[in-house]
């Protein structure tokens, strides 16, 4: 099986060795010809994705790993 599996990850590297310049050059010419309205466009639908400061909520004060530490030295005591 594992011979199978390496084989599949060459083939599998191989083809985004082909593929990845194409893709990036798709990319490259639709940016090139996008027009200042769909720049606009996209430029709004990303930034209305992104969270808003005002919905960020506190970083939690902790992780639980300290008073998890604790009870696990509690219980081997008894």
């Amino acid at each position: 099986m594992e011979r199978d599996e390496t084989a599949a990850n060459r083939r599998w590297v191989e083809q985004w060795r082909v593929t990845g310049p194409l893709l990036e050059q798709i990319r490259v010419e639709r940016l090139r010809t996008m027009t200042e309205e769909e720049s606009r466009v996209i430029s709004e639908r990303l930034l209305s994705a992104a969270p808003s400061p005002h919905d960020w909520s506190p970083a939690p004060r902790s992780s639980g790993l300290v008073e998890q530490q604790r009870l696990f030295g509690l219980a081997r005591k008894s």
